[in-house]
């Protein structure tokens, strides 16, 4: 790779702060534009100030310090920005994208003020310095990195289709079948929590599933942390989470719920728990689309006790619960039709994880200069994780 040089942000960087306008909640006209904060998208408004490619950077918040989502992102057509995020634009030196992968690996520790709330101020921002190759190397850069991103936004939307359409064909089930049939849910499902403490956190190794990777039908590791071998060992002693088990929270996110997929070493993590079909009545799949359904989200509305610091499910109460299921037929047809549809899910995901560890791994030694791109290595990236 070419020589490197160092540059101040402001040498590379056109600032657009002073074209920023926040705007109170009770004042958001409902619309079609992103409006962002300093973590991404908050609102969707009626107007925009933007249009184009921007490189948006935190300018205060926690986040600023814990880096649980990206620091630094683009913003890409027609948008409104509120004054919690520096807008920035790249000028003829810098491409604006790899700016934003430069500022998202940066520690930007020693630029930040605000002992409760950290704040980047703009002439913090302005003070930032570090090292670009020329621009033809840093757009080869993008070209990839982008392949790879390009790839994982597409399985984002698989992943989101295939759980609309599970969605829709149980629903579906419920209202062209015969006579619906109710169960208490213990007649269904055993029911298992996981441990009420937390082990201590590894970078690698069997995840301890955290709440936050439960969606309504999906499951995100990205969002769990990992333990060690032996903590493994301790925390499945009870019960450890298998391929098709309902993973559920009881405690804070009600109603959420996700298979889990195969080939996956896990532990349950705090205020998670499991059902696990018993019966021949209901297939894992179906068991879970149930738990989503209209019907059982109110019931868990209904018969959730409703503390002072957090909502919780009643485990000891859970079994008795009524869940409504097409009838015997319906059902019995829907269950494969459910399961690949969550196969394509686990699919998606899987191959995102791969992604993610392979953009991790690149771009670092990309930015660095310790590995070169060929011409053709886009089209390699994008060939290796088509099906």
């Amino acid at each position: 790779m070419s020589e490197l040089r160092e540059f101040l942000l402001t040498e590379v960087a056109v600032c657009h702060d002073s074209h920023r306008r926040p705007i109170r909640s009770s004042d958001r006209r409902p619309g079609l534009y992103p409006y962002y904060g300093a973590s991404g998208v908050i609102d969707y408004v009626d107007g925009y100030l933007f249009d184009g490619e921007y490189l948006l950077l935190a300018e205060d918040g926690e986040n600023l310090r814990t880096r649980k989502t990206p620091i630094a992102f683009i913003a890409d057509g027609r948008f409104w920005v509120n004054n919690h995020a520096h807008v920035l634009q790249g000028n003829e030196l810098a491409s604006t994208r790899y700016l934003a992968y430069v500022l998202q690996e940066l520690d930007l520790a020693g630029f930040l003020s605000g002992s409760t709330q950290p704040k980047l101020t703009q002439s913090a921002m302005s003070a930032i310095r570090f090292k670009l190759p020329p621009r033809p190397t840093q757009d080869s850069v993008v070209s990839l990195i982008s392949a790879i991103d390009e790839k994982a936004s597409l399985n984002n939307r698989i992943v989101d289709t295939a759980l609309e359409l599970a969605n829709a064909r149980y629903a579906g089930a419920m209202i062209s079948g015969g006579e619906p049939r109710r169960f208490a849910l213990g007649d269904l499902a055993q029911i298992y929590d996981g441990p009420h403490a937390t082990p201590k956190k590894t970078d690698r190794g069997p995840y301890f599933l955290s709440i936050s990777s439960l969606g309504f039908g999906s499951l995100d590791l990205s969002k769990s942390a990992h333990l060690d071998e032996a903590s493994f060992v301790a925390w499945t002693r009870r019960v450890a989470p298998g391929a098709g088990d309902v993973l559920f929270s009881y405690e804070t996110r009600l109603g959420v719920a996700a298979l889990m997929p195969p080939g996956v070493q896990a532990c349950l993590g705090r205020r998670m728990g499991i059902l696990r079909p018993k019966s021949a009545l209901v297939s894992s799949s179906v068991l879970l689309h149930a738990y989503l359904a209209s019907e059982f989200q109110e019931v868990i509305r209904q018969k959730a006790v409703h503390g002072a610091t957090v909502d919780r499910i009643p485990l000891s109460e859970l079994g008795c619960w009524e869940i409504v299921l097409p009838d015997a037929p319906s059902t019995a047809s829907l269950a494969p039709v459910l399961h690949e549809l969550h196969e394509r899910i686990w699919l998606a995901q899987r191959e995102n994880e791969a992604l993610l560890e392979l953009r991790g791994a690149l771009l670092p030694r990309l930015m660095s200069g310790d590995l070169r791109i060929r011409n053709d290595a886009r089209l390699n990236v994008v060939q290796a994780f088509v099906r």
